[in-house]
């Protein structure tokens, strides 16, 4: 069933109640590693989390961008994830020696792919500008059965993010206007005037995956 309506973003707070055992078992161990500044990083699956503190992080501007405290000398690489405990925050766009730079979610250049937790339908998460809290979901199907309070994941289709990281939980949608597929509004789950520490994501499969699907 389709809900068209327009949620306060006060009322965010209840829905991300609703889902709060799943964000739970999602961040429980990134919540367990505190920053250091020593090697307290981990892995999970094919994926190695590492730990750094946020220098600079803009978020009322079109394209807004994020400053870490490491950089190539701690192995980063453009074009790893970047999330926090409580979902995703953006991609490492350039790196120095000891310092990198970051395309934040809240900018109009990155899309990021995401799917419905219950259904699995998955589409293009992109921010156009204006509340900072709020983004917007394209290309999942109209007959995908969603409602507010739904859960928006990381939907795993790419080598940059692991699947099933929590990103944002639905307000309103309505079909677009060829009805073939859905406009949704949604309430980010990351507060990005409060991240201070965020993991960078290593993929130790990333290569060998984009370099297949380049021979395509």
């Amino acid at each position: 069933m389709i809900y068209n309506s327009s949620y306060n973003i006060s009322q965010y707070i209840h829905l991300r109640e609703a889902n709060d055992q799943l964000l739970r078992e999602n961040a429980h161990i990134r919540r367990s590693v505190s920053y250091s500044g020593q090697d307290s990083s981990f892995s999970k699956n094919n994926f190695t989390f590492i730990p750094a503190k946020i220098l600079n992080n803009s978020i009322h501007k079109v394209y807004n961008y994020l400053t870490l405290d490491i950089g190539s000398d701690d192995g980063i690489e453009p074009d790893m994830g970047v999330v926090s405990p409580f979902g995703v925050v953006g991609v490492v766009k350039s790196v120095t020696p000891d310092f990198s730079r970051v395309i934040s979610v809240l900018n109009n250049q990155l899309r990021v792919s995401v799917k419905l937790a219950k259904s699995g339908y998955f589409g293009s998460m992109n921010w156009s500008g204006g509340n900072y809290r709020e983004i917007n979901i394209t290309e999942i199907p109209s007959h995908a059965e969603i409602e507010v309070g739904d859960t928006l994941l990381t939907s795993g289709y790419s080598a940059i993010f692991p699947p099933n990281e929590p990103v944002a939980i639905v307000l309103s949608s309505k079909p677009t206007s060829g009805g073939n597929f859905l406009e949704i509004n949604a309430a980010l789950i990351n507060d990005f005037k409060k991240l201070a520490v965020v993991y960078i994501v290593d993929n130790e499969d990333s290569d060998e995956i984009l370099n297949l699907e380049e021979e395509l």
